[in-house]
């Protein structure tokens, strides 16, 4: 399973002018809703703002992988975004959150959404993707990156 499976440049931010975690979730899903990914953007802030009650997704290292299901979508997809000033995000380590990689699936996908979450940390858990995606300045350079990554193994 490769993440750009359910990742496309219509879905890649490099330039998110967020002014707080939640206006940045918003404009993601705002993000999903015009690629039609997501039938209901709202509904879809609704489900994830729970899964950010329950713990920060934030996950160190200037990361954040919020995620939930949603009623209305017919499969998983991914939306990214890069923060150039960083949003505050409660991060284990505290620091600000400059990359974004937010997760929308199904009700009924859980196996699959896990082997993305996993694909995810896997690929962003080496410091030069997470360099590389810092530096991309357009979707498709996002993209590229990606998928150069996906070939080489761990």
């Amino acid at each position: 399973m490769r993440l750009t499976d359910f990742l496309s440049a219509a879905l890649v931010d490099t330039d998110l002018r967020g002014r707080d975690k939640t206006d940045c979730l918003r404009r993601m899903l705002e993000m999903l809703g015009r690629a039609r990914a997501i039938a209901d953007p709202e509904a879809g802030l609704e489900r994830i703002l729970e899964r950010e009650r329950m713990m920060s997704t934030g996950i160190g290292d200037g990361l954040a992988i919020p995620h939930a299901k949603a009623e209305g979508m017919k499969r998983n997809r991914v939306a990214f975004a890069r923060v150039p000033r960083g949003v505050e995000f409660g991060a284990r380590d505290g620091k600000p959150v400059r990359l974004i990689f937010l997760l929308v699936g199904p009700p009924d996908s859980a196996a699959v959404h896990v082997k993305i979450l996993a694909e995810v940390a896997r690929l962003v858990g080496r410091p030069e993707v997470r360099e590389g995606l810092l530096a991309a300045e357009t979707p498709a350079a996002v993209i590229q990156l990606l998928r150069k990554a996906e070939r080489r193994k761990a």
